[in-house]
């Protein structure tokens, strides 16, 4: 060390910045002082990564130091990538053009009045879904799954928290509270399991599974989007997001969005499925923060997203051209839902009685009020030809291609929407409130 740093006349001029490389210096050897070296002949280091083989967990494979369990002298090359390198090459740099969509004069729809054919349809559940064909229907229970097709019923044993259908109808994709899983739609049979990323096995929101075509299995871990197959337990990584994201898939499985929210600020990444691409398209230095809801439009071109700034927004953006659309300048509620065509369809305004509902055409750029909602109708889901909105004690149906607004009364109690019967326009899946669990009902309109 040098002595003039001990005495009262320095050797040579010392400045801040020499004492900042000196201090990083000293502690650099200090460190490495500490870490048993191979060459050290009182202690054996095989694969020579600096931990000594006693404490060595992988003595022949040396540590990879990438930030995460860099102490068990195990590389974790499936691990998730926690390292500084990755977070900062991530941080999004965007230059996006703003403008406001056109309001044009309310065109309501005719309100009627109607009751529905209720029966019962399952019991103990909180969720459902139904394939393009309704050959099969999965409905999600307490700890319980049913596989509804050909007038027979299985239960597995699994608590599933949301899944997919294969576009062939085939196969169930869920994500339950251990791994992802994939059973046959028919049978209810066990065919693929794939586990979870390392220590995220209790964030469920960080979990999305989708089905795509020839049997392929796309499904993000919490922390890294993978690739497999129906029936194999091979994967294939095709990114890396931050661990701790949440995520979202376009309609047809290509384009996946992650999005992880620090503080206040919310960023989102786009990753191609095809080629493991990725950039960031939200949560540059312009954007706003408190972003609380994504939807991916149906064609993949817009990602739809409600902030707080000043106030609430809604807005669109391109994904071509990174131009947003202004949407809605005030509150809007937490439910969105886009149509096949990609009619945007949401409730905004206070939170009385009633609420007015909206439909946007991003095409057209045009916001059009068709309707009304009450406050409890907080479940929103699109249908051949419009929106159907649930909640309290009534279905309330948008049909936008017939111009009526249809008020369906399904009695006293609290019941929420699970599922719209596909290629109807009239026939849902309803579950309703029984002291801790819900029972599902099919409801048929006339």
């Amino acid at each position: 060390m040098c002595q003039a740093l001990l005495s009262e006349r320095p050797c040579a001029k010392i400045t801040l910045m020499s004492l900042r490389i000196l201090a990083a210096v000293l502690f650099a050897s200090s460190a490495l002082a500490c870490i048993p070296k191979e060459s050290d002949p009182n202690v054996a280091d095989l694969d020579g990564d600096g931990i000594a083989d006693a404490r060595d967990q992988c003595m022949a494979d040396p540590e990879d130091f990438d930030g995460y369990e860099d102490e068990d002298g195990c590389p974790e090359l499936e691990g998730p990538d926690r390292s500084e390198a990755t977070a900062k090459a991530m941080e999004p740099a965007l230059k996006v053009r703003r403008k406001e969509i056109a309001s044009v004069p309310a065109s309501l729809l005719a309100s009627k009045q109607s009751k529905a054919r209720i029966t019962k349809y399952q019991g103990t559940a909180w969720g459902a879904m139904v394939d393009s064909d309704e050959r099969s229907v999965v409905v999600f229970g307490f700890g319980k799954l049913w596989v509804k097709a050909g007038g027979k019923s299985k239960l597995i044993k699994a608590d599933a928290y949301h899944g997919s259908f294969s576009p062939d109808g085939k196969h169930i994709a869920l994500v339950t509270d251990r791994s992802f899983l994939i059973v046959d739609a028919r049978s209810g049979k066990q065919i693929s399991r794939f586990p979870f990323a390392p220590g995220t096995e209790d964030a469920m929101e960080t979990k999305l599974i989708h089905l795509g075509d020839n049997g392929t299995v796309l499904f993000f871990d919490g922390c890294e989007l993978q690739r497999g197959t129906v029936g194999s337990k091979e994967v294939q990584t095709i990114g890396p997001a931050q661990c701790g994201s949440r995520p979202l898939v376009s309609q047809n499985g290509e384009m996946w969005f992650t999005w992880l929210q620090a503080e206040e600020r919310v960023t989102v990444h786009e990753i191609n499925a095809k080629t493991g691409e990725r950039r960031a398209v939200l949560g540059g230095e312009g954007d706003a923060p408190g972003l609380s809801v994504i939807l991916n439009s149906p064609d993949g071109e817009n990602l739809c997203y409600s902030r707080h700034k000043d106030g609430s927004e809604l807005t669109c953006r391109n994904l071509s051209n990174l131009e947003d659309q202004l949407v809605w300048r005030g509150a809007t509620d937490e439910r969105l839902a886009f149509t096949e065509d990609g009619l945007l369809g949401f409730g905004a305004g206070p939170r009385r009685e009633k609420r007015d509902f909206y439909v946007a055409n991003l095409g057209d750029a045009t916001l059009t009020k068709v309707g009304t909602l009450g406050v409890k109708e907080k479940w929103l889901a699109a249908v051949d030809g419009g929106f159907v909105a649930s909640g309290g004690s009534r279905l309330r149906h948008f049909d936008l291609a017939k111009g009526i607004q249809l008020d369906i009364a399904l009695g006293d109690g609290e019941w929420e929407g699970f599922a719209a019967i596909p290629g109807t326009t009239s026939e849902f899946l309803v579950g309703k409130e029984r002291r801790a669990t819900r029972d599902v009902f099919r409801v048929v309109v006339p």
